[in-house]
């Protein structure tokens, strides 16, 4: 192969690299403590109420939490699509809602994935989220979701 054309390929290759890792980097890259409602599922007040929620759950965990509000296309959700904490400390709760695709999922970091093991967060979800979500109680259920964590996480 020509020296010029492995130049340009690899040129190439490096960009496209470049580009898709800057694009996983914009989706995984959120915030702890924050709330992303891209479909307005939180009236304003009640993301207010759910941050301050979540600070106070931060401070007495040290564990980075955030929620995702998003419309998915394919009606599939994958919380590894989206993540709290480094690769050097994989700690952090996510949760992500699709109103639109009627999903909710719990991220769970690796490092918590013992104490909160998927019987668990299962169980929240059952219990705490879904009759809400069913009720249209939306920020209820978080916030319920939150203190049933919060009680699991500091015993």
């Amino acid at each position: 192969m020509k020296p010029f054309l492995k130049f340009t390929l690899s040129l190439c290759l490096l960009l496209c690299f470049s580009i898709s890792s800057q694009a996983q980097h914009e989706i995984t890259n959120i915030s702890s403590g924050k709330i992303v409602d891209n479909e307005n599922l939180f009236k304003k007040a009640e993301i207010t109420a759910l941050e301050s929620q979540i600070k106070d759950f931060i401070k007495a965990t040290k564990i980075p939490m955030s929620i995702m509000v998003a419309s998915l296309s394919n009606n599939s959700l994958d919380t590894n699509q989206w993540s709290i904490g480094t690769i050097e400390s994989p700690k952090g709760i996510i949760v992500v809602i699709s109103k639109s695709s009627k999903v909710i999922s719990f991220g769970i970091g690796k490092e918590l994935s013992r104490t909160l093991t998927k019987d668990k967060v299962d169980g929240i979800l059952n219990t705490q989220v879904l009759p809400e979500f069913a009720k249209k109680q939306y920020k209820t259920g978080i916030s319920n979701s939150i203190n049933e964590l919060l009680k699991l996480l500091v015993h």
